[in-house]
């Protein structure tokens, strides 16, 4: 899985979520994606 100085350091840079695409539908990835991106 992740290491975790990895998912520091992508907070750092900007990252505002952190989720794992393995445990995550399409659908909802897709959904995360769009309220992201302000499409809501």
């Amino acid at each position: 899985m992740s290491v975790p100085s990895e998912v520091e350091k992508a907070f750092a840079l900007g990252a505002t979520k952190y989720m794992l695409k393995s445990s995550t539908s399409p659908k909802q990835l897709a959904a995360l994606v769009e309220q992201t991106l302000g499409k809501k």
